[in-house]
């Protein structure tokens, strides 16, 4: 098979397209400009990225940058219109129509109100929010769901050469946090479950890394109701 042609190869390419995409946010993204990016032909590669991304390019676009602009509203003091221009967006007036459409309202009042909020008032508020932490044991998570793009997946027995680290998860008890609401948000759902929670509720954290499952897709899942499940590792009460 011609490489040229093969879905590794598209993959390949429309991975860099992905990745310029992160990096130029704040710039202007033209078709074209994005297929040189992609060594693809200008008149077909959009439907190309379409067909194996599930979203127009142009939905990536939008959706990345008003990711950003979430982080940036939930986690600076920058004025809007910097958040704005930041983003790609040529006015305030453009970006909050564009955030007020995926949101369901303006960056001000997500500020001011989003469910990063909840979680810095502390453990009343998230508590009557709903913001309820599950201890359950977790099983070790089967090789063939681990994702990352910073590991492998290894058979048991295999060894890990300097500076790699052999890490499992999973395979004890964790607090849980069921996160609503865009990612950009989770930073104050993590102060709050180890600087609120975790000092109050009898539970010591175990040594290993807290992980998240994402149990909905960002491409067709509103902001607000994307959910992620926080995973913390816990001592055993014992």
């Amino acid at each position: 098979m011609n490489r040229s042609h093969s879905w590794t190869d598209y993959q390949d390419r429309l991975s860099r397209v992905t990745a310029y995409i992160h990096d130029h946010l704040a710039e202007d993204l033209g078709l074209d400009q994005l297929a040189e990016v992609a060594h693809l032909s200008p008149y077909h590669w959009h439907r190309v990225y379409h067909a194996l991304n599930g979203e127009t390019i142009a939905a990536t676009i939008r959706r990345l940058r008003l990711h950003r602009a979430s982080g940036y509203l939930a986690n600076t003091q920058l004025l809007v219109a910097q958040v704005a221009r930041k983003c790609g967006y040529p006015n305030v007036q453009s970006f909050t129509r564009a955030f007020g459409a995926a949101y369901g309202m303006g960056p001000t009042q997500y500020r001011a109100q989003g469910g990063h909020v909840v979680f810095r008032q502390g453990l009343a508020q998230a508590a009557a929010a709903g913001y309820a932490v599950d201890i359950r044991f977790v099983p070790a998570v089967p090789e063939a769901q681990l994702r990352s793009w910073a590991g492998l997946s290894v058979p048991a027995d295999a060894s890990a050469a300097a500076p790699l680290q052999p890490m499992t998860l999973g395979g004890c008890t964790c607090a849980v946090l069921r996160h609503r609401g865009p990612y950009a948000t989770m930073g104050a759902a993590y102060q709050w479950l180890y600087g609120q929670w975790l000092v109050q509720s009898g539970h010591a954290a175990l040594d290993q890394p807290v992980f998240e499952e994402y149990l909905n897709n960002p491409r067709d899942t509103a902001p607000a109701d994307l959910l992620t499940d926080i995973y913390l590792p816990l001592q055993d009460s014992a």
